[in-house]
């Protein structure tokens, strides 16, 4: 398997959601995106989309404000929400700038891709769609890998609502496809982070996702290591303004939780980053 390079787009971040990465496919019409699951894009939110937006995985704009009547309503609901700058809208579809890199590169055991210029990207309906609110990134899921990818993100969420691993298990043997093990375990690390799934689960679902990996294992762990590389700049920025926080706490009580929550989330840091063999939660 050798996936093909996806997309990323760089984008400002109008609500965090539940600070972390989102997926889904496009959805233009409001309606559909009542439904559910879908990264709602609109120019502008109308009064009646609110729910179009509180069903939503994520929301893709170009209204930048933060006083945006998107901005307000995904923060309301905790949906993550994002603006694009430089996009311009060709009959009904949102045309992104696409960044266009050169041949890879290496030299001294590093590897990357100049990056050589642009070009314009029309945001398909049904385009699979990874959203990174904290990070303020966009990623474009090559079409080769978009069932899969969204497969993972709609399990991950269906576990988040249910907390049954064993039935997350089931899942992921029955198909026994390592791209679904690697983009699963992406969702999964992420959670551990924020509290959304415990340690143990984790470690019970990882064994089973190296072993469906197989020979794909390696780019299974790359996976979890970016995954929780950005889980834990989300997490440091998030704690860095606990102490602000607590210079305006109202009182004890008050000081007490957020010094709990603190702890709390730099202690699920630490688990994830032993379960994972990295050598400083940070």
């Amino acid at each position: 398997m050798n996936p093909a390079a996806a997309a990323v787009l760089a984008v400002l971040t109008l609500s965090p959601g539940p600070g972390h990465p989102v997926c889904g496919r496009a959805v233009y019409d409001s309606a559909k995106a009542a439904a559910g699951g879908g990264v709602f894009v609109s120019d502008e939110l109308l009064p009646g989309d609110e729910a179009a937006l509180r069903m939503s995985e994520a929301l893709l704009t170009t209204r930048a404000g933060l006083s945006s009547r998107g901005a307000v309503f995904a923060r309301r609901h905790s949906v993550p929400a994002v603006a694009v700058t430089g996009a311009f809208w060709d009959d009904g579809a949102l045309v992104v700038s696409e960044p266009v890199f050169g041949p890879e590169q290496c030299r001294d055991g590093a590897c990357w891709r100049p990056r050589t210029g642009s070009r314009p990207r029309p945001v398909r309906e049904g385009d699979a769609l990874c959203v990174d609110a904290p990070g303020g990134r966009v990623t474009f899921v090559p079409a080769e890998s978009a069932d899969d990818r969204i497969a993972a993100a709609e399990a991950a969420r269906a576990f988040e609502g249910l907390r049954d691993a064993a039935a997350l298990e089931r899942w992921l043997t029955a198909a026994a496809s390592p791209a679904r093990a690697v983009f699963l375990m992406e969702e999964l690390v992420p959670r551990a982070v924020d509290g959304a799934a415990s340690a143990a689960e984790l470690e019970r679902l990882r064994r089973v996702a190296l072993s469906v990996a197989g020979a794909q294992a390696p780019r299974l762990k790359a996976a979890e290591r970016a995954a929780f590389a950005r889980a834990r700049a989300s997490a440091r920025e998030e704690l860095a303004g606990c102490a602000e926080d607590a210079a305006d706490a109202a009182s004890a009580a008050v000081l007490d939780r957020l010094t709990s929550r603190a702890a709390a989330q730099a202690g699920r840091v630490a688990q994830t980053a032993r379960l994972l063999g990295e050598s400083d939660g940070g």
